[in-house]
């Protein structure tokens, strides 16, 4: 027969394991979500440069989130936001302008009652291969 101490402890120990397991879990669940594109861009694009888009669906925990516009490592425009658990629409569009691009990034949950965005304008040096796009950051 296991005696008082022996079970508490075993209980207390099986707890503990519990809580870690439920830890490890959520932090690897918790991962930076990258939406980006690699493609060669002009250094001087105009009105009729063609527009270019990347788009997913992405489910997410609820949260807060840094949300980051990025070119080739430099940080856009951000924002912390919260967001309810659920599937989002994710959409990262690239337009030319005269002598610069409009980068705008969308996020609408599936039930679409509203949509959150941002918006940098960039300048690009020189021509090239440049990987653009946004991130999801979980603050949790």
């Amino acid at each position: 027969m296991i005696g008082p101490s022996i079970r508490r402890a075993a209980i207390t120990t099986a707890a503990l394991l519990s809580a870690l397991t439920l830890a490890v879990t959520q932090a690897e669940a918790a991962s930076i979500a990258y939406h980006t594109r690699t493609m060669w861009l002009t250094s001087h694009p105009t009105e009729s440069t063609s527009t270019a888009c990347v788009d997913t669906t992405i489910y997410l925990a609820e949260g807060n989130y840094s949300w980051v516009q990025t070119r080739d490592g430099r940080l856009g425009a951000s924002k912390t936001i919260w967001l309810r658990a659920g599937t989002y629409g994710w959409l990262d569009c690239l337009w030319g302008k005269d002598g610069y691009y409009k980068h705008w990034t969308n996020l609408s949950p599936q039930n679409n009652d509203y949509i959150a965005t941002l918006y940098s304008p960039w300048v690009v040096e020189s021509d090239g291969n440049y990987t653009w796009g946004s991130y999801l950051n979980p603050d949790f």
